[in-house]
This record gives structure tokens, sequence and C-alpha cells, in this order.
């Protein structure tokens, strides 16, 4: 593998590595970063390696994926806007065949770097769950905010701050 396909494969693992820390509604413009980043680094790894994809069952789901997407532009009413949150779809199509163009030894790193993104966000909840109420409600009582709902919510310790897009 030469030095152009291990830099962008590392480039590509990098960003699903970062996806679940960077929240569209939160940080739009990392977000699209993020994205381009994989954009420019998955699509020409698929391209140089120029491994034979050979079609399976999950290229049916894929299939319809697709058709979802399109027939969901098609009849949606703010056309435009639609249009211009397709990247946040885009980056499906392209971790999926980055992914079916990697070797074993790659696919094995890719999980690895998924689960290890997982295993951050599990610690960021049980850091939450131990620490994080505690500290947030001695907050609220030293700026004299009075938001019986919130403090309702933080004495319930239920971990929210993991699931504040569906990207973590």
């Amino acid at each position: 593998m030469s030095f152009i396909s291990k830099l962008l494969f590392y480039v590509a693992a990098s960003s699903i590595f970062l996806r679940p820390f960077v929240s569209y509604l939160a940080f739009p413009h990392e977000d699209y970063f993020l994205w381009l980043l994989l954009a420019f680094s998955a699509t020409p790894f698929v391209i140089i390696n120029k491994k034979r994809i050979k079609t399976n069952r999950f290229d049916l789901f894929f299939l319809l994926f697709g058709a979802s997407i399109v027939l969901s532009l098609h009849t949606s009413a703010n056309k435009l806007n639609s249009f211009r949150h397709l990247y946040l779809y885009s980056g499906c199509f392209i971790i999926f065949y980055f992914i079916r163009s990697c070797n074993e030894y790659q696919k094995r790193i890719i999980l690895k770097t998924m689960l290890f993104s997982c295993f951050i966000i599990c610690l960021y909840g049980i850091f939450q769950y131990l620490f994080g109420f505690r500290y947030v409600l001695e907050l609220l009582r030293e700026q004299d905010i009075i938001y019986p709902f919130a403090v309702e919510w933080l004495n319930r310790k239920r971990i929210f701050a993991t699931f504040f897009s569906p990207n973590a």
C-alpha cells in the first residue's frame, strides 16, 4: 500500500473517530469540515485501491436508502434546503464504500477506532452520572437560577449529556 493510500486511510479513519463528537446542530461549520475531510480522503482511497467490490445483500438496503433520500428530496416542500443538507446522508454512502474497499487489517483498525470513540462517549456518560449532576445543580444554586424543570431532570440522574444529538 502506497504512502498516499495509507495517509488517506488514516485521515478517513480519524474523521470517522471524530464523527460522534461533532453535532451538526451545535457545530454546523465543523460538521461540514468533517464531512469534507471524509469525502476528500475516503473517496480517493476507494479510487486508488481499485478493490473490486462484489455486490451483496447489503447493497439492496443501500439502494433502498438512496431511493428514499431521492424520494424525500422530490417530495420536500423546501427542496433547496433539503438539497443543501444532502451531504449529511452522503457521508453514510462514503463510509459504507470506504469500509468495503478496505482489506481485513484496515477493517479491524476502523472497528477499533469506532469502538474507542464509543468508549470515550461511555466514559463521558459515566462522568456525568458520578459528578456532572452535582456540579450543574451547584451552579444553578450559586447563580440563583430557578428552573424547576431542570432541577427535576437533574435529580432524576438520567444521563443525557451523551445524547445531545443523534451523532453521539
